[in-house]
């Protein structure tokens, strides 16, 4: 994996969809591959009960490749539901590995942003 792609996919969502961890979604970066141009995500935690999931995992991947220059295709991890319906799993494989989401508290509702 490249560190460097993975910093710059990290730091994209960070700013272009700062919701997913304003609601208590979390992402993590399973593979960046700038010579392939494939990025794998994960979306997690409250993102496996949102509603507009399905839309937020549509988005960025057609919108990643269209802001970062290394990128060709990004995939996010998906699961199906026992009445077929696409969703996100509840935790990321790494997730309970990583300090940055052990730390991690939803930020008050005071810049009006919810």
């Amino acid at each position: 994996m490249s560190e460097e792609l993975e910093a710059e996919v990290r730091e994209t969502l960070d700013n272009q969809v700062p919701q997913i961890k304003g609601h208590g979604g979390r992402f993590d970066v399973d593979r960046a591959d700038p010579e392939e141009g494939v990025v794998e995500l994960s979306l997690a935690g409250a993102c496996g009960s949102c509603v507009i999931a399905p839309m937020t995992m549509t988005a960025i991947e057609n919108q990643l490749p269209e802001m970062l220059d290394d990128v060709e295709e990004v995939h996010v991890e998906t699961e199906r539901t026992e009445d077929g319906t696409m969703t996100v799993p509840s935790k990321t494989a790494r997730m309970e590995e990583l300090d940055e989401y052990e730390a991690y508290s939803p930020p008050s509702n005071q810049d009006g942003h919810f």
